[in-house]
């Protein structure tokens, strides 16, 4: 099945984060289906080096679900997400771009935009994002994705 892949730029100086997540509001259908978090260094206003593949969580249950990281983080990120599956997966949506400048950054690359969702099929982040076309570029239905640090 298809794959979910989507990207989100983060702006300023950032501490140590030790989680990542997302938030499930609706579990995805299948026994079990997961997802991946990573993070991505910006590279002139598009992802670059793979900075931290969080790995795979479970996201089947509705709940706010983290993967455990340890990163100092400087600059400008992308925060990623892929599923295995999306069949009648929900999770929390960011409303507009402008909001919660801290999470995502309000300034996109390319016309406003930031968010990537590119076709790719479920695997581990690759080291470095590939080739990133004008078509991959979204503003509406942005996922929701969080970094937190502490306990």
């Amino acid at each position: 099945m298809g794959a979910c892949f989507t990207l989100y730029r983060v702006t300023g100086t950032l501490p140590t984060f030790t989680k990542i997540g997302i938030n499930v509001t609706t579990g995805a259908t299948g026994s079990p289906v997961v997802g991946r978090l990573g993070i991505y260094k910006d590279h002139k206003g598009v992802p670059g080096a793979l900075v931290a593949d969080a790995g795979e969580v479970d996201v089947t249950t509705v709940a706010a679900v983290e993967a455990t990281i340890s990163k100092t983080l400087f600059g400008r990120y992308w925060l990623a997400v892929i599923f295995e599956s999306a069949s009648s997966l929900q999770i929390t949506l960011q409303s507009s771009a402008s909001t919660l400048v801290g999470e995502y950054g309000a300034e996109g690359p390319i016309g406003g935009a930031n968010v990537l969702r590119p076709v790719v099929a479920y695997s581990a982040l690759p080291s470095t994002y590939p080739t990133v076309t004008s078509a991959d570029f979204d503003t509406a239905t942005i996922p929701r994705i969080w970094l937190r640090s502490g306990v």
